[in-house]
């Protein structure tokens, strides 16, 4: 593009909606008319808070053009915003407000309360269960120690096959696992 047309189409771009770029603003001139930065601007316009309608080329920047309607729109609806919270509430009592606060207070320590039981009820169920088989295991062995020894089988009585074919276990169960598991199959 030579100079001769860079300023038939940067009119052309300012001038879509058929109007002049005087009536617009600019991006500057709107941040200041709303109170806010030009980045803020451009983030509304990203957003789709506001459309520019246009732009103009100064030197190598693109400037964009805002409408005034849009402008007057924006305004309107942050005065709006704004009332609300320059308002002070006033309360009919002390002892409303406090029982207001009170009851909402108590709701959120009441669901609060709740989302901790259902987390832990199950935690809860495990620890009831395993203490149930600690207490069943040490009422096993209180039964083992209370019983009488079992009688040992008379001397006149013949061997059985299982005893002559056993390998004698010796004391305090020597013998390592894989001994034992040699006698229990046949092994040696």
């Amino acid at each position: 593009m030579n100079e001769e047309t860079a300023p038939h189409n940067a009119a052309g771009e300012a001038g879509e909606t058929g109007e002049t770029t005087a009536a617009l603003l600019t991006a500057a001139q709107v941040a200041e008319r709303l109170g806010i930065s030009t980045r803020r601007l451009r983030d509304w316009r990203k957003a789709g808070r506001i459309a520019e309608v246009g732009r103009f080329k100064r030197g190598t920047a693109r400037i964009p053009l805002f409408d005034p309607t849009e402008v007057a729109r924006l305004q309107a609806g942050a005065a709006a915003e704004e009332a609300p919270a320059t308002t002070v509430a006033t309360v009919a009592s002390a002892d409303t407000f406090a029982a207001a606060v009170a009851q909402r207070v108590g709701l959120l320590l009441a669901e609060r309360a709740e989302a901790e039981a259902a987390t832990v009820a199950p935690l809860v169920a495990l620890v009831r269960e395993q203490q149930e088989t600690i207490d069943n295991l040490r009422r096993q062995l209180a039964e083992a120690r209370s019983a009488p020894p079992a009688a040992s089988p008379p001397a006149s009585a013949a061997p059985t096959p299982d005893a002559a074919t056993a390998t004698p276990i010796a004391p305090g169960g020597a013998g390592g696992f894989w001994a034992r598991v040699r006698r229990v199959f046949g092994g040696e």
